[in-house]
């Protein structure tokens, strides 16, 4: 007999979140449809896992005298999308819970120049973050237009895009005003090299009219157990009878993967109740494809200094270890009660870069050494920072591996992070954005 049924299609799924990562005013209280006002891009989802917990009844005989009766049951979703900075700060927000307000104000940096040579040229060396970028020639009378496509050339730290404006002359005063990838950036002073200027003082003179400066959110984990509680909805466009918006629902686990050579992945396990509510009449929001963490706008900061080889790979996990066992449900009700965050969080991290034995990183892992460590996803003007006070670093396995194609050899490097006394947890992160809706709202 043939099976009757509808095919739908994988690329016909949708699944629509609150672009601000607001949470559920209350339990039992489902975000409004508005809230859930994008569509993310899944690389992969996978159908909910149903966890039950049941009893059986029996008789003298050892007989069912009664059907199976269901005590409780929650549901499990994995989801793993294409992340952003954003992103995932905003899923860490909602695993984690304790968030600030926005901080300081953004603030592109503008730097001048000048000079009164009448001959030959002058470079600029600028270090940021451990990479080191060197001008081209800029001759005593370079126009502005030619001096911005020259600093733009640079490549690091400086790219294309980088620099928003640059006005005036060297000989009265030359603007640089920055924006791009290094908009709202407290930038380092130039090293000038004058060797080859002629005439008058041949001296270059540089100044900084305006500090770059960030604004920021910090992200920590929640004093209190109970979860924060999000909505949202799936469905297949084109049969409104399949939206369905599911609600209490929380973050238990982030897996954060960037490989060199491919689309950063992050993987998201929801915990939460069975129950939903359908929505006919919901409208599907547009697709929001947000720019991907990559890995050249990853970088590793350990112990305040940078690690200068390439960023090849890194794994960043946080489980927390929801207590979904019987002490999370009640006996009055089928449907998860509690949302709490398990006593023994899990946090760790794996990494590999570029590198040789004797480098600083190599020897610290090699010896489990403990050090203060950061890592700093997507570019300054818009990044998430992964802050560890105390991180005991040790090998990977192989502990160096070599790269076919360009030489090189690469360390892998694994993470353990211990309880910080200050912030009674092991991590917190910092998001950098020039934004004014915070996480976390209802």
């Amino acid at each position: 007999m043939p099976v009757v049924g509808t095919q739908k299609r994988e690329e016909d799924f949708f699944f629509a979140w609150s672009s601000a990562f607001k949470q559920q005013s209350a339990k039992d209280v489902p975000m409004a449809n508005t809230d859930l006002d994008i569509l993310l891009s899944l690389v992969q989802s996978t159908k909910p896992q149903k966890d039950r917990q049941t009893e059986e009844l029996y008789d003298c005989d050892r007989v069912h005298f009664r059907k199976t009766y269901i005590n409780s049951e929650l549901l499990r979703w994995n989801f793993t999308i294409q992340p952003s900075s954003r992103l995932f700060a905003g899923f860490m927000a909602l695993a984690r819970g304790g968030i600030t307000s926005y901080s300081g104000t953004a603030t592109n940096e503008v730097k001048t120049l000048t000079t009164d040579a009448t001959g030959g040229y002058f470079t600029l060396e600028m270090t940021f973050e451990g990479r080191v970028g060197i001008s081209e020639k800029i001759y005593y009378n370079d126009t502005a237009a030619t001096i911005k496509e020259k600093l733009e050339r640079m490549i690091r730290p400086i790219e294309a895009g980088d620099i928003t404006s640059v006005t005036g002359t060297l000989a009265t005063s030359l603007v640089i005003t920055f924006g791009g990838k290094l908009a709202a950036t407290n930038l380092p002073d130039w090293v000038i090299d004058n060797t080859n200027l002629t005439g008058g003082s041949a001296t270059v003179t540089q100044g900084t009219t305006t500090q770059g400066a960030s604004k920021k959110l910090t992200i920590t984990r929640s004093s209190t157990s109970p979860m924060a509680l999000v909505s949202f909805i799936l469905g297949y466009r084109g049969d409104t009878a399949t939206f369905r918006k599911y609600y209490n629902q929380a973050i238990n686990k982030i897996v954060l993967t960037i490989e060199k050579g491919e689309i950063s992945t992050m993987e998201i396990e929801l915990v939460g109740s069975t129950r939903y509510t359908e929505e006919p009449t919901f409208t599907i929001p547009d697709c929001v494809v947000y720019d991907p963490i990559r890995n050249n706008d990853t970088r590793f900061e350990v112990d305040s200094n940078w690690i200068t080889g390439e960023t090849r790979r890194v794994v960043r996990t946080l489980d927390n270890q929801m207590a979904t066992d019987k002490e999370a449900f009640p006996f009055d009700a089928i449907y998860m009660q509690k949302f709490l965050r398990g006593r023994r969080p899990v946090e760790s991290l794996a990494f590999a870069v570029d590198g040789c034995e004797t480098d600083d990183v190599a020897v610290w892992a090699e010896t489990f050494t403990h050090k203060p460590l950061n890592i700093y996803f997507g570019s300054p003007s818009n990044r998430a920072v992964d802050i560890f006070p105390n991180v005991e670093l040790s090998e990977g396995s192989p502990p160096v591996e070599y790269a076919q194609s360009t030489g090189l050899s690469y360390l892998n490097v694994n993470g353990k992070p211990a309880k910080d006394a200050t912030l009674g947890t092991y991590s917190k992160l910092e998001y950098y954005e020039n934004s004014s809706t915070p996480f976390l709202g209802t």
